[in-house]
């Protein structure tokens, strides 16, 4: 996830903000991350709050000037704190009460930002336009995270505003899902640097604290779309002879951002996703790495280090079950082969009453076809031949026996 204090130490300073000034920022309370936004007048400010990826903010007021050890208290429904440090551009904060608020709260900086109006504006003309790119990824989900309240926008753009905003970010992250699916079916994977380098790639274009949601793994459909497209990687570069698990890995921090936020209902299944590689693709290598890094995170690591230590036995079947399906389909392809070959041979016979009687009158040499869709359709084309071949052998059979055994058509025909 991010880094929650996104700015540097902000230089102690006494100015005071000037009216109507925006700031935002983020910082890590109690189950997760939080996102705090803040209106600022000459007299008064409000700080709103609310999850990431969650759209409404929850209000808090306050009376009384920004400025360095300041001690903050909201006039109602609201936490007190204290302004540990001030800037023209930004400010930190502390929260003092209640207890439990400030124990389970990091400090926080927020930095200026743009008026309301513009932070929609300039998302939706942004999401509209931008090519799909790692960059363009983590820029978008940055303008998104720090979206004014709507609240706060002129009355007649509150519903029409966010919508067409909120439109233009989704049709980014679809075009980012339909680029990089093509990438994973088109990438050279032929030698092991290209196929490791399509799989970093694709790592990177899927930062794991970026997405829809604030984060890869904060909406369900886009983590598994991403768990699509990887998989068709792994299995082409696996096709290509290539081992797979070693070309993967994941920032211990990031990764127990991810495990460690309650919001994020992370699965055993969705840490496949999270490191961009299929369970099939794993090793015992690579599990017992990734319940090593699990156990250092504080919250929830040791849950899921557990959780995946008993998966383990489902891996190494869904492994199997992949050699299997591996088999059969080379299998199949070979059969298919087979059969291409044998349409070959008797396109390429000449018509002639000598080639009927080679092929026993063109007849089926392989029975009947298995359920394998491929050798079924095979099987398909290879029936259509030997009959167009049998209808040809009809007057080629009657010219046969009319010039060797002196039979005209009628007393063929009439001996059948």
């Amino acid at each position: 996830m991010r880094t929650w204090t996104a700015l540097a130490a902000l230089l102690l300073s006494t100015t005071a903000v000037a009216a109507e000034d925006y700031y935002s920022g983020h910082y890590h309370c109690g189950d997760g991350p939080e996102h705090a936004y803040v209106i600022a007048s000459d007299e008064a400010f409000s700080i709103y709050r609310r999850s990431p990826g969650e759209r409404d903010y929850r209000g808090m007021g306050y009376s009384g000037p920004l400025a360095a050890g300041e001690i903050i208290s909201a006039t109602r429904n609201g936490f007190d704190g204290t302004i540990e440090a001030f800037a023209p551009d930004g400010f930190a904060i502390r929260w003092t009460s209640p207890v439990r608020i400030a124990e389970a709260c990091d400090p926080f900086t927020v930095s200026e930002q743009p008026a309301p109006l513009a932070t929609y504006e300039e998302l939706r003309d942004y999401a509209a336009v931008a090519k799909p790119s790692p960059d363009a990824a983590r820029e978008i989900d940055s303008r998104a995270e720090n979206l004014a309240p709507v609240g706060l926008l002129p009355r007649l753009d509150q519903a029409s505003l966010p919508r067409a905003t909120y439109d233009a970010v989704a049709g980014y992250w679809d075009r980012h899902l339909d680029h990089y699916a093509e990438v994973a079916r088109t990438a050279d994977v032929a030698d092991g640097e290209a196929a490791e380098t399509l799989m970093v790639s694709l790592r990177d274009a899927f930062p794991i604290d970026a997405g829809p949601g604030g984060n890869l793994a904060a909406t369900q459909p886009f983590l598994d779309a991403f768990g699509r497209i990887v998989e068709v990687a792994a299995n082409r570069i696996e096709a290509a002879g290539h081992a797979v698990a070693p070309m993967t890995s994941v920032d211990d921090d990031t990764l127990c951002q991810i495990v460690d936020d309650g919001r994020n209902r992370t699965r055993t299944d969705d840490l496949q996703h999270l490191f961009g590689l299929p369970y099939v693709h794993w090793d015992r290598q690579l599990v017992e790495a990734t319940i090593a890094k699990l156990e250092t995170c504080e919250r929830f690591g040791h849950r899921k280090a557990d959780a995946l230590a008993d998966h383990y036995p489902r891996i190494l079947a869904l492994k199997e079950a992949r050699v299997a399906q591996v088999a059969a389909r080379t299998a199949a392809d070979d059969k298919v082969q087979q059969i291409e070959d044998r349409i070959a041979e008797i396109e390429a016979l000449p018509p002639t009453a000598e080639s009927h009687f080679e092929t026993r009158g063109y007849a089926n040499e392989f029975g009947r076809p298995p359920r394998d869709p491929a050798i079924r359709e095979a099987m398909a084309r290879y029936r259509e031949v030997l009959h167009d071949r049998q209808l040809a052998s009809i007057s080629i059979l009657s010219r046969f026996y009319a010039d060797n055994l002196g039979f005209e058509d009628a007393e063929i025909l009439a001996d059948d």
